[in-house]
């Protein structure tokens, strides 16, 4: 064989080689994605043993998984085995009477054998003496598998939930596993600081991509919630506000109010028509409804200012001809405003119009030229 022929021998070898490289770790990559995906890593727990009480979400793709097989590397601790028996029973129980009390309609469920069926979510709990009084489920409307980790006595967290640096959470279910990372300089309060606060959590894209939430003293599910942007406001008889809100887990939102009308009332932003004849106040409330028929709401009190009149004498009477008043644009009570027509024609009657500029809540009116 010429030194020619075993080049380009050699290189088809390699496109082989790297082809079949190719294949393994696509075939690798799409195994992982299916098994299962961290979505949710509730990393400041609320309570004094912070330890007992961090949670990690995750979800099961199209095949089911066994928790014998599962492995944690935590940042911060070791992983010490899972957990069932009447001592965990009896958290579930405590937390489902609370999660229908919140008006839920799904249920947390230990699973049988160890066995987590396919597409289903499951919380993993850091201590089987997790504090059922200081996580919050809400009102659940998706059943959601719980497993708790066998740890009796570590209370340290285990993430690092201040200061800076990155910290990475991988779990193993066998030959599947996923990892996350977050850095822990970006986890935030309720109002948005980025400052070590209870409640602080990530959530993961399935490429894995972080962002960061603070729902207070809750589990990592997904909460329910409706929010108007709008603070309470004064307007004018006859104005238009535009109106925003933000909501989460809603089946459907509706806005509503006493009188005045809503450009469409079923969407988070929308535009409300003040009557024309309104006074006093206005409360538009929005009102949000989950899948167990659980509502919600918030509201924004609007305040209706009184319409002044300006008090421009109405009627003017001249001769034929002779000089015609000059029209001020500024009544004597302060309301500024154009007229139609701008000038008085001293040789015919007529009417003349006086409107207002916006935002003055002030009222047209006619002045009449015989």
């Amino acid at each position: 064989m010429s030194s020619f022929e075993l080049t380009l021998q050699l290189f088809f070898n390699l496109k082989t080689i790297l082809l079949k490289l190719f294949l393994l770790i696509l075939f690798t990559q799409n195994t992982y994605s299916q098994c299962f995906e961290i979505e949710s890593i509730l990393v400041d727990a609320c309570g004094p043993d912070e330890g007992f009480n961090e949670m990690v979400r995750f979800r099961v793709g199209g095949t089911p998984i066994n928790t014998a097989t599962l492995n944690v590397n935590w940042p911060n601790n070791t992983w010490q085995g899972l957990v069932q028996n009447a001592t965990t029973a009896a958290k579930v129980a405590t937390l489902n009477t609370e999660i229908i009390n919140a008006g839920g309609c799904a249920v947390l469920i230990e699973p049988t054998a160890g066995v987590l069926p396919a597409n289903t979510t499951v919380i993993l709990v850091t201590s089987f003496n997790f504090d059922t009084t200081q996580n919050s489920f809400g009102a659940l409307t998706e059943n959601i598998f719980i497993i708790f980790q066998n740890n009796a006595t570590t209370t340290t967290g285990h993430f690092a939930n201040f200061g800076t640096g990155l910290r990475t959470l991988s779990m193993t279910f066998g030959a599947c596993f996923d990892l996350v990372t977050y850095d822990r300089s970006l986890l935030v309060s309720p109002t948005g600081q980025n400052i070590a606060s209870n409640g602080s959590a990530v959530l993961f894209t399935p490429a894995g991509v972080a962002s960061y939430v603070n729902y207070g003293c809750s589990a990592p599910v997904p909460p329910f919630l409706v929010d108007v942007n709008n603070p309470d406001t004064t307007v004018c008889p006859g104005d238009s506000i535009a109106l925003t809100a933000s909501a989460e887990g809603q089946q459907l939102v509706i806005w509503t109010a006493p009188s005045g009308s809503f450009s469409n009332s079923g969407a988070l932003t929308t535009s409300f028509t003040i009557p024309s004849n309104a006074t006093g106040t206005i409360l538009i409330t929005l009102t949000a409804t989950n899948s167990c028929g659980l509502e919600i709401s918030d509201t924004v009190l609007v305040t209706i200012t009184n319409n002044v009149v300006p008090n421009f004498t109405t009627t003017v009477t001249f001769c034929s001809g002779t000089n015609a008043p000059t029209l001020n644009t500024t009544s004597p009570n302060g309301i500024i405003g154009t007229w139609s027509p701008a000038t008085i024609n001293n040789n015919t009657n007529g009417n003349y119009i006086f409107t207002p500029n916006a935002n003055q809540c002030a009222s047209p009116i006619t002045l009449v030229v015989t």
